[in-house]
């Protein structure tokens, strides 16, 4: 048995001490030109570094400041440990960040054998002369391979958001900064409040003719009757955004805090959702291969020979969600020779780690989930508690259903997945098909409810797992009563999120015993929104 590392990341790397060393030192040179672009004449001395340990993993953080002032940039190294039979073996991370303010900022990242830089500047005009200064003066950037990154500004008004983008390098930009806002962070986003305007904002989606949409398999058509279904479906918590060719529909599951075009898209059917996108503004390379090549190879040829038809549609939808990165993935992926891993039976490891490539690529935000599933199919026991803060809040849900199914005695697990939304993701435990099997999504939830009460549970959750067992238990379909009340119960108490998930789980359970969701539960919902400050439901 091996004791697998307690993190791991799309930038870890598998080299050895002295090789890193190597990457660190081009790093940090790349990040002194970064600097001089941002900072003309403006000398950085090399703090002493600081040593966090977790678990399996250690990081080191040195800075790089200016004088008489705060951080200039800093260096980030990470390793992490993993035993096995012939030893211990160390993987490694790197980045740099600055962040000076919402105008200037830069990142690097070593990823996938890729350097990947981005820089954040104030306007249009910083990002067409800090492009030509990069170009003049390190023309080898744009001759090495493994290098990608671009320029931006933002511009915003009271209705849209503007990106300026310059790319440079070699690949253009396949993997960047996640960005909250105009800032640049890590890979996990912190917590923050947004008001409610802006959280209902969704930035323009391009409507398709009928052949482009039976091409791609699906559209942005949304319209008040998709609005209604969501609601009767017991899914107020999604905003409607399209259709599908194959009679799903597309949403956007609200994160309070986040704008809409930060929040995951998912493939709804009935009272039933799965999580396809980390976001919808870098989607359309994954929606694309979601709902066509995914599931027939077929449709990767019928895609190349339409791709001029196709081609200024996604280019004009990109604009608002997306850009030029996605898409310059999206036909990385189009030319690329197919994987033979894809041609081996759909159950096999080999198979389930070629898709997750696959996704990773199309979509950055969700490699971590992926190789999540990859590892939790490989190594059934292993814990899930130092890994679930690696793969983002679209994918924190989506990991319980593998891992219970893993272990479907285990009564920590099931209550993970009792005390999630049971109409999200549980089909995760298929890996990368993560199909809406009805079947699947309707025992799971009920099967976990009765083996996390094989332990001593108290609190709301726990009063509503317990009505579905004797729901179960009397031959009844349960119709979510009893997390109606428990909802009431946790928004009189002021625990608005609390009350925000019971209702979703709520929606799921009254839909799937009544054909509809009890009106109630919307009425509920956008009450706790108008509380806790979250965008207003209609």
């Amino acid at each position: 048995m091996r004791r697998k590392a307690a993190h791991s990341t799309p930038e870890t790397l598998i080299v050895s001490r002295r090789q890193f060393e190597k990457l660190r030192k081009l790093a940090l040179q790349r990040a002194q030109i970064l600097w001089e672009l941002l900072c003309p004449g403006t000398q950085v001395k090399r703090g002493q570094p600081s040593l966090v340990q977790v678990g399996t993993r250690s990081q080191r953080f040195t800075e790089f400041s200016p004088a008489g002032s705060g951080v200039g940039y800093t260096l980030v190294e990470t390793e992490d440990r993993f035993e096995g039979e012939d030893g211990v073996s160390v993987w490694y991370s790197l980045r740099v960040q600055c962040a000076l303010s919402d105008k200037r900022q830069f990142g690097i990242w070593f990823v996938d054998g890729n350097w990947q830089l981005e820089i954040i500047v104030g306007d249009e005009a910083a990002v067409d002369r800090l492009g030509d200064e990069l170009r003049k003066a390190h023309p080898e950037w744009a001759k090495d391979p493994t290098l990608c990154g671009a320029v931006r500004a933002f511009a915003e008004s009271a209705t849209t958001r503007t990106m300026f983008n310059r790319c440079f390098g070699h690949t253009g930009p396949t993997r960047l900064a996640e960005q909250q806002r105009n800032q640049l962070w890590p890979i996990r986003l912190p917590k923050v409040v947004k008001s409610a305007a802006s959280d209902a904002r969704l930035p323009a989606l391009r409507l398709w003719s009928p052949k482009v949409k039976r091409i791609l398999g699906f559209g942005f058509d949304a319209d008040a009757a998709l609005q209604r279904l969501a609601i009767e479906s017991g899914l107020h918590w999604i905003v409607p955004i399209g259709t599908t060719t194959s009679n799903c529909w597309l949403g956007l599951r609200r994160l309070p805090g986040l704008r809409l075009e930060r929040c995951p898209v998912l493939l709804c059917h009935g009272p039933n959702a799965a999580t396809v996108a980390t976001e919808l503004r870098d989607s359309l390379p994954m929606l694309v291969w979601w709902l066509g090549p995914r599931s027939d190879p077929e449709q990767t040829e019928t895609l190349r020979q339409n791709w001029a038809l196709v081609e200024d549609h996604l280019m004009a939808c990109a604009e608002g969600i997306g850009g030029a990165a996605a898409m310059h993935r999206l036909r990385q992926w189009l030319d690329a020779e197919r994987d033979p891993s894809l041609d081996q039976p759909a159950n096999s490891l080999q198979y389930l780690a070629a898709c997750a490539r696959i996704m990773g690529t199309l979509d950055p935000g969700q490699a971590s989930y992926r190789n999540l599933v990859v590892a939790l199919s490989e190594t059934p026991d292993m814990s899930l508690q130092l890994r679930m803060g690696d793969v983002g809040p679209a994918w924190q849900q989506a990991p319980l259903a593998t891992a219970y199914s893993a272990k479907v005695a285990d009564p920590e697990r099931a209550w993970a997945l009792a005390c999630a939304l049971p109409s999200l993701d549980l089909a995760g435990r298929l890996g990368v098909s993560h199909q809406l099997n009805v079947k699947v999504e309707t025992t799971l939830p009920t099967l976990a409810a009765s083996v996390a009460l094989r332990q001593p549970r108290s609190g709301p959750l726990a009063k509503a797992s317990q009505a579905i067992n004797e729901a179960k238990a009397a031959g009844k379909a349960y119709d979510g009563t009893a997390h109606i009340e428990a909802a009431a119960r946790a928004s009189i108490d002021g625990n608005h999120q609390v009350a925000w998930q019971l209702l979703g789980a709520a929606g799921y359970w009254s839909a799937r015993a009544k054909g509809k969701a009890d009106p109630v539960i919307f009425e509920g919902a956008q009450a706790v929104a108008k509380q806790a400050g979250y965008a207003a439901l209609t």
